[in-house]
């Protein structure tokens, strides 16, 4: 005798299999322009909630050319975009850790950091400087030694 009635048998089928679905669908962005992860179901809330007054900005750098989506590991999807003028210079860094669900953002401008998601180095994940390195080599060793 089955706990569960037959007739909801195909929708526990489903709600079992939801993670998995959700949890594939970032890394089926891999190859895509940083965009397509800014614009995932599971990172655009929080984007939009954690850059405030620098949503223009975000928003432009998105936009501009970079290496397509990427996959660190087992656990992070990341990307950037960079202006003519470098990514050091002027730029954007997102990744999102699919495992837990956390975005990382860093946002350049003139060279400076105009927006950085966590805020602090010391709450990036080390093996994300492996992944920044291509963007920027200074705020990448910055992540791997943090404070």
């Amino acid at each position: 005798m089955s706990i569960i009635p037959r007739r909801a048998l195909p929708l526990f089928a489903l709600l079992l299999a939801a993670p998995a679905i959700a949890e594939d669908d970032s890394r089926a962005l891999l190859g895509q322009p940083v965009l397509a992860l800014a614009q995932y179901q599971g990172v655009a809330g929080v984007l939009a909630t954690a850059t405030g007054g620098a949503r223009g900005a975000v928003s432009r750098r998105l936009r501009e050319p970079g290496p397509g989506l990427a996959l660190l590991g087992d656990r992070y999807v990341y990307g950037w975009g960079c202006g003519a003028e470098g990514c050091a210079a002027g730029g954007i860094f997102l990744a999102q850790d699919f495992v837990q669900g956390r975005i990382y953002l860093l946002l350049l401008e003139d060279g400076r950091t105009r927006l950085a998601v966590p805020p602090s180095t010391a709450g990036w994940p080390p093996a994300l400087a492996e992944a920044m390195r291509g963007f920027d080599t200074i705020r990448a060793a910055q992540i791997a030694a943090p404070d």
